[in-house]
C-alpha cells in the first residue's frame, strides 16, 4: 500500500511538473508574441511619424508654391494693367496727333 502511495505521489508530482513546464512554455511563447507585437507597434508608430513629417513638409511646400503662384498672378495682373494703361496712353497720343 505504501509503495502504491509512493508511486501515485510520484506520478502526481511528475504530472504537476509537466503542467508547470507546459505553463512555462506557454508564458514564454506569450512573452515572445508580446515582444514581437510591441516591436511591430513601435515600427508602425515610427513609420506614422515619418509619414506625418513628410505630409507636413509637403504641406509647407504647397503653401510656398501657392504663395509663389499668388505673387506671379499679382505681378501678371499689374503687367496687364500697365499694358492697358500704355495702350490707352498710346491711343490718346494718336488722337492728339490726329487733332494737330
Amino acid at each position: 500500500a505504501e509503495a502504491g502511495a509512493r508511486d501515485s505521489s510520484a506520478a502526481a508530482e511528475t504530472a504537476a511538473r509537466e503542467r508547470i513546464a507546459t505553463a512555462d512554455a506557454a508564458a514564454t511563447a506569450a512573452e515572445s508574441r508580446a515582444f514581437d507585437a510591441e516591436k511591430r507597434a513601435n515600427a508602425t508608430e515610427a513609420k506614422a511619424d515619418r509619414l506625418d513629417r513628410h505630409a507636413k513638409s509637403l504641406e509647407a511646400s504647397l503653401r510656398e508654391r501657392q504663395s509663389e503662384l499668388d505673387a506671379a498672378k499679382a505681378n501678371n495682373e499689374a503687367l496687364e494693367r500697365e499694358k492697358r494703361a500704355t495702350a490707352e496712353d498710346f491711343g490718346a497720343e494718336r488722337l492728339a496727333a490726329q487733332d494737330d
